[in-house]
């Protein structure tokens, strides 16, 4: 834990006073502030995310807003309590997994390091991501050696920049497909990466 170097330890038996202690759980992920000497009540307390994590909760006692970064801890002993926070995901959408995977409906199950573009994909292998917002994205694949073009809207099917075409990503096959000569014919036929 990150102990406040500005808070002072006092014996709080006799005084009417309580020392709160308040933490960070992972100094590299964001900072918490508000240990100090206080008298019983409520006491502000904040805690603010690192670049690339959330704030995810307080702990430790009883709080006007434990899931609000600024917000108040009802002081009434000697107390110590926690800021939490996790990894930002890189698709805003999606679902912590755990140990850095992730799982968004419409872009899949991946793994990611906190601030990184490089994501390891479950079905796509290596990628990098350029985010333009919540819903697309530009991808660099490594398996395909070309930049490609997603969205939530186009479900399982990505546009190669460098043929200008539209493939198809089939999950359960872990292949992508391009149907030659679309869109101008209807007559084409499966391709397979």
């Amino acid at each position: 834990f990150v102990e406040d170097p500005n808070s002072e330890i006092v014996d709080s038996n006799n005084s009417g006073l309580f020392n709160l202690l308040v933490i960070s759980s992972n100094a590299e992920q964001g900072i918490a502030a508000g240990s100090g000497v206080y008298g019983p009540g409520w006491i502000g307390v904040f805690a603010q995310a690192s670049e690339g994590y959330l704030f995810d909760g307080w702990t430790g006692g009883e709080f006007s807003d434990s899931t609000d970064s600024n917000t108040q801890y009802r002081l009434s002993n000697d107390s110590i309590i926690t800021a939490n926070f996790k990894t930002k995901p890189i698709i805003t959408d999606s679902m912590d997994l755990g140990s850095g995977w992730f799982s968004s409906e419409w872009f899949g199950t991946y793994w990611m390091y906190p601030n990184q573009n490089w994501v390891f994909h479950y079905t796509h292998g290596w990628i990098y991501l350029h985010i333009n917002d919540n819903e697309d994205t530009w991808v660099w694949s490594d398996r395909l050696s070309a930049w490609m073009w997603t969205a939530m809207s186009t479900n399982q099917w990505y546009y190669l920049h460098s043929q200008s075409a539209w493939i198809y990503f089939d999950h359960s096959a872990n292949l992508y497909f391009s149907f030659e000569d679309y869109p101008n014919s209807m007559n084409g036929s499966w391709y397979q990466y």
